[in-house]
């Protein structure tokens, strides 16, 4: 029950602040932080897309890693 809420929040909060955001500002604004702070942002910043559109994914090999850790940690734990 908790997880569904989590979820259905987290949802409405992206999608309204996505929604509201203009995309051209945060990276005007991004781009004023990054100069006053002698920042190089380089293309980290060109492959993202629109504020709050893409979520990083693990990879399969990082899933598997963090799935592997918690199956020993929960076995630990029963024994």
């Amino acid at each position: 029950d908790l997880d569904v809420r989590t979820q259905y929040m987290d949802d409405a909060m992206n999608s309204t602040t996505a929604s509201t955001t203009p995309a051209d500002q945060v990276d005007t604004l991004i781009q004023i932080v990054a100069d006053e702070n002698q920042l190089e942002l380089g293309e980290a910043f060109n492959d993202v897309g629109p504020v709050g559109k893409k979520v990083p994914q693990p990879s399969v090999a990082e899933a598997s890693k963090t799935t592997d850790d918690l199956e020993a940690r929960l076995a630990n734990l029963r024994s």
